[in-house]
C-alpha cells in the first residue's frame, strides 16, 4: 500500500483480498475520487467523475462499496430550489429546523408534515397568520421536502408581487403574457406566497382570480401564504377568489410573536 501511495484508500482498512482483487487501476481511480472529495465543498468536483456522479467511495464491513454523497444531494437540491424560483435565503428552509413555539405552530408543521406525505394530491394549504410566524419558511420546507420524493414533479415558488409584475410587463410592453400563465397552469406543486400584500386594484383582483382559478380548474395542489384574515382576503382580493381558495385548500393557522423581532432581542428562535 505504501509502495503504491494510496494513502486515501489505506484510511478505508480494507481487506488485503479486496485489495488484492481491486487491482491498482480501480484502487487509484478511488483514490482519486478521494482527494476530490476532500476537496469538495458543494459536490461540484463530482463532473470528473460522472459514471459515479454523487458518490463517494468507503468500507462496509472490509469491503470497498460507493455511498450516496450527503454534499452532492445537498447540491442538486439546492440546485432544484434555485430553479423553483425560491429565493437563496430560503434554500435551507426545512421542516426540521422550523421551531414552533405556540400551539398553533407545532399543529401547522403537523399538517404540513401530513400534506407532504400525501403528494401527489389535489388538494392544497392555505397558510396564514402574522408577520414573522415563519409562513414563508413552511412554504419553502414544502418544495424541499417534496423533492426528497425525487419524483418528476414540478416544483414551482412564485411571489405574488413579482408575479403580478411580470404579469404587467407583459402587458405594458406587448409581450405574450402567456409566459407566466403557463407557469402557473404547468406546475405540479405551486406556492403563491404573500398574497393580499399587493396593492389593490380591480386589475389585480381580475389577475389574481386568473391565477386562483386556473389552478382551481385544473385541480393542482397548489400552497398559498398570506398575513391576511379570510375577511381581509374577501375585502382585499374578492369573494369569489377566495371562495375558489376556501373549496382547494385546507387552512394552517400560525399564531405567536416575529421571530425576526425576537432575534433583535436577543430572544430564542
Amino acid at each position: 500500500m505504501r509502495q503504491m501511495n494510496l494513502t486515501r484508500i489505506a484510511d478505508l482498512d480494507l481487506e488485503i483480498d479486496v485489495i488484492v482483487s481491486a487491482g491498482l487501476p480501480q484502487l487509484s481511480f478511488y483514490e482519486r475520487r478521494l482527494a476530490d472529495c476532500e476537496r469538495c465543498v458543494n459536490g461540484a468536483l463530482c463532473s470528473k467523475h460522472s459514471p459515479r456522479k454523487g458518490q463517494i467511495p468507503a468500507s462496509k464491513n472490509g469491503k470497498l462499496v460507493m455511498l450516496p454523497c450527503g454534499k452532492f444531494e445537498e447540491a442538486m437540491t439546492r440546485k432544484l430550489l434555485q430553479l423553483s424560483g425560491l429565493r437563496k435565503r430560503f434554500w435551507d428552509c426545512t421542516l426540521e429546523n422550523y421551531l414552533p413555539e405556540t400551539r398553533e405552530q407545532k399543529a401547522a408543521v403537523k399538517k404540513i408534515q401530513n400534506f407532504v406525505h400525501s403528494l401527489p394530491g389535489e388538494r392544497g394549504l392555505l397558510i396564514s397568520g402574522p408577520v414573522g410566524t415563519g409562513k414563508t419558511h413552511l412554504a419553502a420546507a414544502i418544495i424541499r421536502e417534496g423533492l426528497k420524493k425525487k419524483d418528476t414533479w414540478n416544483y414551482r415558488f412564485v411571489e405574488i408581487p413579482a408575479l403580478l409584475s411580470e404579469i404587467r410587463a407583459g402587458f405594458n410592453t406587448k409581450w405574450n403574457s402567456s409566459s407566466p400563465m403557463k407557469m402557473i397552469e404547468e406546475a405540479d406543486l405551486l406556492v403563491l406566497d404573500d398574497l393580499g400584500a399587493e396593492k389593490v386594484t380591480d386589475w389585480v383582483r381580475e389577475q389574481l382570480y386568473l391565477v386562483i382559478n386556473e389552478r382551481y380548474s385544473q385541480m393542482k395542489p397548489t400552497v398559498i401564504t398570506t398575513n391576511d384574515s379570510l375577511e381581509e382576503l374577501e375585502e382585499n382580493v374578492s369573494q369569489r377568489t377566495v371562495s375558489r381558495i376556501m373549496d382547494m385548500c385546507d387552512g394552517v393557522l400560525l399564531t405567536g410573536e416575529d421571530f425576526r423581532k425576537k432575534r433583535l432581542r436577543g430572544g430564542a428562535t
